[in-house]
């Protein structure tokens, strides 16, 4: 990691730590994505005969009857998500730091009178 003139790490190198880190994330996660939208995809028929898990509540949760469907979406969103990830996280070059919002001269302020009424 390359270190700047405090002695502290410099951005680029921070950036490149939290790129790779991010990029070996998605290689852990694209198998488990996979598995999930190949389980869903089979036909109600051809996993009729499986043994769903449902000894812990996230299981019976998620795989109760009728919410294959919403598992299936979740599953093509999950795997759009990874790949979008990977492209942004893949890019060759960094890309350039967002300009500074413009600066105001002075604060801009809406006055609202206020009446106040006695209380009891």
């Amino acid at each position: 990691m390359s270190v700047g003139q405090d002695g502290k790490p410099s951005r680029e190198a921070l950036v490149e730590e939290l790129r790779a880190w991010g990029l070996l994330a998605l290689d852990r996660l694209d198998p488990l994505v996979g598995r999930m939208t190949a389980v869903l995809s089979t036909p109600a028929d051809a996993a009729a005969g499986t043994d769903a898990c449902t000894a812990c509540p996230i299981c019976a949760a998620l795989a109760g009857p009728g919410r294959t469907d919403a598992l299936a979406e979740a599953a093509r969103h999950a795997t759009g998500l990874l790949a979008a990830l990977r492209v942004a996280l893949a890019a060759d070059s960094p890309a350039e730091p967002a300009a500074d919002p413009p600066v105001r001269s002075e604060r801009v302020v809406q006055h609202i009178p206020v009446e106040r009424t006695p209380t009891c």
